[in-house]
C-alpha cells in the first residue's frame, strides 16, 4: 500500500509514541492478566454498543509499524506512513489525551501545534494514494477491518484505564518507609543525628502499622503535610526540641523563642531591651547590709540599696549555694526549658530594679511551703510574655522572701540558671520526657 513523507517534530512523536505503545501492549496484556487464550473469543460486556468488534492481527500489525517507524527516526525526523499507519497514530493521540500518558506540557503543545488536524490531512492524501492503487473496493474492505479492529479495543481496552504493574508487598514497604524517612529529615534541624531520626521515623511508621493511633500509615503518607505535623509531636516526646525545626515546635514553645520580640512590641515606642547589667559589690556574698558599691554606681541601684528594708520575719538568710540549688530545682519543675533564659533574665531584672516590690511577708520559714504561699494564681492558656511574667514575679517573690538581701539572690540566679542547664543536660530522656509532660499538663492543657 502506498505511503506519504511528512515530518514531525520530537514533541508530535512523544505524543503519539505513548498511545501507540499502550494499544501495542494491551492484547498480550490482557491474554496474560485475564487467562484468556484467544483474542477472538474477547466478548464485550455490552454488544449493542461495539457492535461488530473484531480483533485482527494485521490491524494490530500496522499499529506496530507505525510504533516501529516512529521510534527509529533519524535526525531529519521524515516518516512514511501509509493510511492506517497514520489512522492508528490518530487513534493513538487520542488515547493519550483521555488516558494522560504524557506530561500535560506535551499535550498542550500538540494541541496548539494542530497534529490531529495535521495527522488527518496526511490520512486523507495517504487514503487517495491507496484507493488509485488498490482500488475503492478492495480498499473499502480493508477500512471495514481496520473500524471492527477500533471497535475491538474500544471494548477490551481502550474503555479501561492502563494496566499498571502490580507492586510487590515489600515495595509498598519499602517506599513508605523512604518516604517516612525523608519527612523526618524535613522536621529536625540540619545538625541532627541522622541515624537516630531514622530510627524514630521507622519506629512511627511500625507504631502506625500496628494501629496504635488513629491513622494509618497510608492514609498518612497521603498527605505530607499532615505527616510532618504527626512525625514532629513524635519527635518532640524523644528528641530535645532544640533538634525541631522552630515551625513545627508546639505554639508554647514557640512563644518562648520569640518572648523578647512579644515584649518589645507590648511597649510603645521604648528603647530596645537590653540585659540587666548589675555593678559589682565588695561586700561578702552572706548577705551583709553594709555592701559598698564599686566605681559609677548607677544612680536607681542606689536608692534600692540604701532604701529602708521591709521587716521580714525570716531568720538568717540561705546561703548562696544552698540558694542556688532551691532556684535550680524550681527552674526544672516549673518552668518549660524554652522559656527558661527569659525567665531568668527577667527575674534578675525585677530583683534588682524592684526588690521592694516583691518584698512580702510570708507566714512559713519553710522553703518549699515559702515558694507555695508566694505563687500567683495561673490562668491558662496564656501568651509567651505574660507567661514569662508569671514565672518572674514568683520567682521573685519567694526568693526575695527566702533572703532579703538583692546581690546575694541575684547572685543565686545566676547560679541557679547554670546548674539547671547542666542538671537539664545530664538527665536521660525518659526523665526530660516526665518533666515535659508533667509542665505541659499543668500549664498548657
Amino acid at each position: 500500500m502506498k505511503s506519504v513523507r511528512f515530518t514531525l517534530n520530537e514533541i508530535e512523536i512523544g505524543a503519539i509514541v505513548p498511545g501507540l505503545a499502550y494499544i501495542t501492549n494491551y492484547p498480550v496484556k490482557l491474554l496474560r492478566l485475564r487467562y484468556w487464550t484467544d483474542p477472538q473469543q474477547l466478548v464485550p460486556s455490552e454488544e449493542r454498543i461495539y457492535a461488530g468488534q473484531q480483533f485482527d492481527s494485521e490491524m494490530l500489525a500496522a499499529v506496530q509499524s507505525c510504533l516501529q517507524k516512529l521510534t527509529s527516526l533519524g535526525q531529519s525526523c521524515k516518516v512514511r506512513l501509509n493510511a492506517f499507519e497514520i489512522a492508528a497514530a490518530a487513534l493513538a493521540l487520542r488515547v493519550v489525551k483521555a488516558q494522560k500518558l504524557a506530561s500535560a506540557q506535551v499535550i498542550s503543545a500538540a494541541e496548539e501545534a494542530g497534529l490531529a488536524a495535521k495527522l488527518e490531512n496526511m490520512r486523507r492524501r495517504a487514503k487517495r494514494a491507496a484507493i488509485a492503487q488498490l482500488g475503492p473496493d478492495v480498499y473499502k474492505e480493508q477500512a471495514d477491518r481496520w473500524g471492527r479492529f477500533v471497535q475491538w479495543l474500544r471494548a477490551n481496552a481502550l474503555q479501561f484505564g492502563p494496566i499498571k504493574p502490580l507492586g510487590s508487598y515489600e515495595q509498598l514497604r519499602r517506599t513508605q518507609c523512604q518516604t517516612m524517612r525523608a519527612l523526618a529529615m524535613e522536621v529536625v534541624v540540619e545538625s541532627a543525628d541522622r541515624d537516630k531520626v531514622h530510627h524514630l521515623a521507622d519506629l512511627a511508621l511500625s507504631e502506625l502499622r500496628r494501629g496504635r493511633h488513629d491513622t494509618t500509615a497510608t492514609l498518612l503518607l497521603s498527605e505530607h503535610d499532615h505527616a510532618k505535623e504527626f512525625l514532629a509531636e513524635f519527635l518532640l516526646n524523644r528528641l530535645d526540641f532544640t533538634q525541631i525545626r522552630p515551625e513545627f515546635l508546639p505554639i508554647a514553645v514557640r512563644w518562648s523563642l520569640n518572648a523578647d520580640k512579644y515584649r518589645a512590641a507590648m511597649v510603645l515606642d521604648a528603647d530596645d531591651y537590653e540585659e540587666p547589667r548589675p555593678v559589682e559589690a565588695v561586700a561578702s556574698t552572706e548577705g551583709d547590709a553594709n555592701q559598698s558599691i564599686a566605681a559609677a554606681p548607677n544612680p536607681a541601684v542606689v536608692a534600692v540599696l540604701l532604701a529602708p528594708s521591709v521587716p521580714n520575719p525570716e531568720p538568717t538568710p540561705t546561703p548562696r549555694v544552698d540558694l542556688a540549688n532551691q532556684v535550680a530545682q524550681w527552674l526544672i519543675d516549673e518552668v518549660e526549658p524554652g522559656y527558661q533564659k527569659d525567665v531568668v533574665d527577667e527575674m534578675k531584672n525585677q530583683v534588682w530594679f524592684h526588690a521592694d516590690f516583691h518584698k512580702v511577708t510570708t507566714r512559713s520559714t519553710n522553703v518549699a511551703e515559702i515558694i507555695t504561699e508566694c505563687r500567683h494564681v495561673y490562668i491558662k492558656q496564656s501568651c509567651g510574655p505574660e507567661m514569662t511574667s508569671y514565672f518572674a514575679e514568683w520567682g521573685a517573690r519567694w526568693l526575695l522572701a527566702v533572703d532579703s538581701h538583692v546581690v546575694p539572690v541575684f547572685r543565686s540566679i545566676e547560679d541557679g540558671a547554670r546548674l539547671a542547664r547542666e542538671r537539664w543536660n545530664s538527665m536521660d530522656d525518659l526523665t526530660r520526657r516526665s518533666k515535659l509532660r508533667e509542665i505541659y499538663r499543668r500549664y498548657f492543657l
